[in-house]
């Protein structure tokens, strides 16, 4: 043993004779001298210190605790029972060195002793006073065998009467098989394992822990000790971090659904399914007037789960309509029939915008359900939804005057062509064939002999004047109403024009692929007379009479396009309405936005100008075949 000695009071040589019996004995030895008191002794294994005969020389040693022989020159056993008293560990005479090898071993010996005591006693200091609950399980009784102060306050046990109790009295059930499983883990394996569970306290309520779990010795066997702490207003917190979280996102996502559609059915099924994530409710309800002013459901979750009869008590009632009727919110605890202490918190929210609630949303769950921010949180939620519950409502009523407004367009359309070709049949069937029978009549006279004529300068203009009244009253059936468009269809009747036109000296070509279909009425009427005034603007505007006509269908659209190469102008003119537009370009595109359609107008001076008309084929009666998305005036017109 390698033995660290400091010679105090006296010169080292004088201790020569110990340090060599210490060597003799088999012990490495290290003597250093040292003057004055206190932490010198530091390092040292013990102190040899010469005294005299008052002994004075000890009691102003502060050694830190290092073990001290005392030497001197005198023998027997009152000098060493006076240094013992004066603080030595023992006293060796000069005169028996050989006594100073069983001093040595006599006080080390002690001393491991002592600081085992030390060691224990420490440690039983820092369990009794941790924070943490610490206890000790027996492995094959599973029960506790000790615990400390702080596991015994934690759990509700008085001082001691934890010892013998068993683990799954401590430990909820669910718990119980896991922590054996990591208990059988830990018995096969060296350290520490992490637990987490639920303890089950000495009044009933429980505690979330965590901690570790390893094996120690105690009394020569191998036990459980477990090191937890409590995390259960951790747990909680955290809890209401993760719902407060929930509800923030639940708004967000709500504002972005409830405003992403304006069907009726998606938002009341949308608001409920939100709700009912970030809440503890168990049903929620959304009710509505009725045309007799009675509340009904009108969309509803978690009804199943609700006592029956349990909206419909009177005092469910009462706070419904007073809801209704003052846009506030309520909150009462509904009590059940058969069982009073079985109970129902319950929120009545007005679905309320501009002064008028349009329904109640009820709420029904547990306590919580109406207690901290979550009231407040539905209450955002119902605000938002009644919002979403009018917008819905607004553009359902413009849908709705939209389609009437549709239905009298296309009647008015359908009226005005049925004028039209009744006055253009009327004129076909009266006004010419009467034309015709008197320039027949003016023919025949004009076959008379000329002393039976008279004057037949006069005759002349006269049967002229009958010629062009013919004309101009076929002129005006074909503005009227072509019969060729009702008999033949729209491609035909302006290969027809196109034609006449032609004969006229016009520089004109026609392109179409319909085939011989006939596309509804109305679509062939809109772009003829789309046709017409494109024709009559080249007419009037242009100046030319070079043009081209394409008629084509792709897909489920039909367009037109007539391209002239006449001087064109600058579209920029045609800005806004006024008597500054263009004669006919305020009719085409009004024609085609009622229709659904489109209308492109290209034009460049020197260039010339070319207008597209497109419709879409499924136009039938004054309505779009297809339903949503095709309404009119939804495609706009573009002036390039």
């Amino acid at each position: 043993m390698n033995l660290r000695i400091l010679v105090f009071g006296s010169p080292v040589e004088k201790t020569g004779i110990l340090a060599q019996r210490l060597r003799e004995a088999g012990h490495r030895v290290s003597i250093r001298g040292g003057s004055g008191v206190g932490p010198e002794s530091g390092g040292f294994d013990l102190v040899l210190a010469e005294i005299g005969p008052d002994l004075h020389e000890l009691a102003g040693l502060n050694l830190s605790g290092c073990p001290v022989i005392a030497f001197g020159e005198q023998a027997g056993e009152g000098p060493a029972v006076e240094a013992m008293r004066a603080g030595a560990e023992d006293y060796v005479s000069l005169r028996s060195p050989e006594r100073i090898v069983d001093a040595v071993w006599r006080i080390l010996k002690g001393g491991d002793s002592r600081r085992r005591r030390e060691q224990e006693e420490l440690y039983h200091r820092v369990v009794e006073q941790a924070a943490e609950a610490i206890f000790l399980v027996e492995p094959e009784s599973w029960r506790i065998i000790e615990a400390n102060p702080a596991c015994e306050r934690m759990l509700g046990y008085g001082t001691g009467n934890l010892s013998g109790v068993g683990l799954e009295e401590v430990v909820e059930l669910e718990d119980i098989g896991r922590i054996r499983k990591l208990a059988g883990e830990s018995l096969e394996q060296e350290g520490h394992l992490s637990v987490g569970y639920t303890h089950r306290l000495a009044d009933g309520s429980s505690k979330k822990v965590e901690g570790s779990l390893s094996v120690i010795s105690h009394a020569g066997r191998g036990v459980l000790c477990f090191v937890v702490y409590d995390v259960t207003e951790r747990k909680w917190a955290e809890d209401q971090l993760r719902r407060s979280v929930d509800a923030l996102l639940a708004i967000y996502e709500a504002s972005q659904l409830l405003s992403s559609t304006l069907e009726f059915e998606e938002i009341g099924t949308r608001l409920l399914k939100i709700m009912q994530r970030i809440s503890t409710l168990t049903t929620a309800v959304i009710s509505v007037p009725a045309e007799d002013g009675r509340l009904k459901v009108w969309r509803a979750i978690g009804f199943e789960s609700l006592w029956n009869k349990a909206r419909y008590t009177p005092e469910a009632q009462r706070a419904l309509y007073e809801v209704l009727r003052s846009g506030e919110h309520r909150v009462i605890e509904l009590h059940h029939s058969r069982n009073p202490e079985e109970k129902l918190s319950t929120l009545y929210l007005p679905l309320r915008i501009h002064e008028h609630t349009l329904g109640v949303l009820e709420v029904y769950g547990p306590d919580d359900l109406t207690e901290g921010q979550m009231v407040e949180i539905l209450i955002s939620l119902a605000s938002k939804a009644a919002s979403a519950l009018e917008n819905a409502r607004l553009y359902g009523e413009l849908a709705e005057r939209e389609k009437r407004l549709q239905d009298l367009v296309g009647k008015l359309f359908t009226a005005q062509e049925e004028e039209r070709r009744r006055i253009a049949y009327e004129v076909h069937d009266d006004l010419t064939q009467m034309a015709v029978a008197a320039y027949q009549h003016l023919q025949a006279y004009a076959a008379l002999p000329e002393e039976a004529r008279g004057g037949s300068r006069l005759l002349e203009q006269g049967i002229e004047m009958v010629r062009r009244t013919i004309s101009e009253s076929r002129r005006v059936i074909a503005e009227l109403r072509p019969t060729e468009l009702d008999d033949f269809g729209l491609a035909a009747s302006i290969r027809l024009r196109a034609e006449a036109l032609r004969e006229e000296g016009w520089d004109i070509s026609y392109e179409e692929n319909l085939g011989g279909e006939r596309l509804s009425p109305t679509v062939e009427t809109a772009l003829y007379r789309v046709f017409q005034e494109a024709i009559t603007n080249v007419r009037k505007h242009a100046g030319t009479r070079k043009v081209k006509i394409e008629l084509a269908r792709k897909g489920n659209e039909v367009s037109l396009r007539v391209r002239d190469w006449g001087c064109g102008f600058d579209p920029g003119d045609l800005v806004g309405e006024g008597p500054g537009e263009r004669v006919g370009v305020s009719g085409m595109r009004e024609r085609l936005s009622l229709l659904g359609g489109s209308f492109d107008l290209l034009s460049r001076k020197g260039w010339g100008t070319a207008i597209t008309a497109r419709v879409p084929v499924a136009w039938q009666d004054g309505s779009l075949a297809g339903g949503k998305g095709s309404r009119p005036g939804a495609r706009g017109t573009k002036i390039l």
